[in-house]
């Protein structure tokens, strides 16, 4: 123990010090949502809340949290502000979204305020335990260096930093780097890029055409998001592809692409109807073939007043008077959803590259319009899940859930795949999702990772390769 004459102020049973100026440090924890609810919402008041890994929990976790930051005493003469609730976090994890949304890209909605709000970017070369016993520097020299040159120092002279600039670019952005797009457990990883997989509002117009499939699909919610998208597909012939994406290709390349997007919360069936109708040009409602919408529009699991119609049935009612087509349920499968998803995004890549008659063959190369910016940056905040890799993880309420889940019901159910990914590409993503800052916590977690994958694996039955419709 560091400070042995604090040992007499710790009450094990309690988890606290309390100092004999009467303030208490807690040791909390909770490892579900009822804890956090129970503990925070009216149990503990503290002036200062530290959260360790707050990107483990959800955004409504940390609202708990918030709510427990204050100190009613009056005789201690708290000014106004003067409780905290500070979140250590990395980027990524159940509140990736959240965390990304006020400390990075701060946007902030009418109820919150800016001057609330601090954030402190802090790297691996900002800390000098990582330098300790590795590089000949005193520590206050360490902190005179220019932030620069520590960090040349980090991934040349330190073991840590050498591993965290070894990792592929994607790993590297996040682990090294910091950056709130690239981070661990990210599903996307490696099939996401936006310099591949978004495509600008002019080349969206050349590349699609009047005889081109389209429909649409939403992921229905109304206290929550109702992610409307519209989608377009066709086959490119090999000189088209050409002309548009470089590289060499000698097969007809199928292409799906979302070129229009309505997210939208608090919104009334018939009004949400209407702008869909609204955002669907006139000349275009006779083209959109299919409207696939999830099933708990439909009355499935959506807790609607006994004998009213259902979501989907007064979406209908206004929608076929536009011309538009009835929403009919979308394919629920979830893990083959995402899966087909994953892979028609990494067929995106080919843009500009060489491309074989095999890989050609593998499905349709899905793009996004630079007019769907939730979708851009929603999808790289899907992570997986935690009893199971090849699924995404539910967060209720949170915006890239219902974003993704759209553009999933879209692909999925429009295009109807087979079968899963081969299992090595799907075992290969698995272990590289895994990184950490401790070598042996990593390694052990892949193990762990790698066994249960296996174990579910033998656990189901092997189904046929994937086929997708010309």
């Amino acid at each position: 123990m560091a400070y042995p004459e604090l040992r007499e102020h710790y009450r094990a049973d309690d988890k606290e010090l309390k100092l004999a100026s009467g303030a208490r440090i807690v040791f909390a924890f909770a490892e579900t949502a009822g804890d956090v609810e129970r503990k925070f919402r009216g149990g503990y008041q503290s002036a200062f809340i530290l959260v360790d890994e707050a990107q483990q929990f959800t955004e409504a976790e940390l609202q708990d949290f918030k709510m427990a930051a204050r100190w009613t005493k009056q005789d201690v003469g708290i000014p106004e502000g003067f409780c905290k609730l500070v979140l250590l976090f990395n980027p990524g994890g159940k509140s990736a979204d959240y965390l990304r949304r006020i400390f990075w890209t701060k946007q902030y909605t009418t109820r919150e305020e800016p001057q609330s709000y601090a954030f402190m970017h802090v790297f691996g070369w900002d800390n000098y335990e990582w330098f300790r016993g590795q590089v000949q520097i005193s520590e206050h020299n360490f902190y005179q260096l220019p932030s620069a040159t520590r960090f040349q120092m980090f991934i040349t002279e330190t073991s840590e930093g050498r591993k965290y600039d070894a990792f592929p670019e994607s790993i590297r952005a996040g682990y090294l780097l910091g950056s709130f797009d690239h981070f661990e457990g990210q599903y996307f990883a490696g099939a996401w890029d936006a310099q591949k997989c978004v495509l600008p509002t002019s080349m969206v117009n050349r590349i699609i055409q009047p005889w081109w499939t389209r429909w649409m699909a939403q992921d229905w919610a109304f206290a929550e998001h109702a992610a409307h998208y519209w989608f377009a597909s066709g086959k490119v012939a090999p000189s088209k592809w050409m002309e548009l994406f470089g590289g060499r290709c000698e097969h007809a390349m199928d292409i799906v692409i979302a070129y229009r997007e309505m997210v939208v919360t608090n919104v009334p069936e018939s009004d949400l109807a209407l702008q869909i109708a609204g955002l669907t040009p006139i000349d275009e409602r006779p083209q959109i073939s299919r409207f696939f919408l999830s099933e708990d529009a439909f009355g499935k699991r959506a807790k609607q007043p006994g004998g009213a119609h259902t979501v989907g049935e007064q979406l209908r009612a206004v929608l076929n008077r536009y011309e538009l087509p009835s929403p009919e349920p979308a394919d629920q499968n979830r893990v083959m959803g995402w899966r087909f998803m994953y892979n028609c995004l990494r067929q995106a890549h080919l843009a500009g590259s060489n491309v074989s008659d095999e890989r050609a063959l593998q499905g349709p190369a899905f793009f996004v319009s630079a007019e769907c910016p939730q979708a851009i940056s929603n999808i790289p905040m899907a992570i997986r899940a935690e009893d199971d890799p090849d699924d995404v993880e539910r967060i209720a309420g949170a915006l890239w859930e219902d974003v993704c889940d759209g553009l999933r019901y879209g692909l999925h159910s429009m295009l109807n795949p087979k079968s899963k990914a081969p299992r090595d590409v799907r075992a290969q993503e698995l272990y590289n999702s895994i990184q950490g800052t401790n070598t042996t916590d990593v390694m052990t977690s892949r193990a762990m990772a790698m066994a249960k994958f296996k174990e579910q694996e033998m656990s189901t039955t092997r189904v046929g390769r994937p086929r997708w419709r010309d």
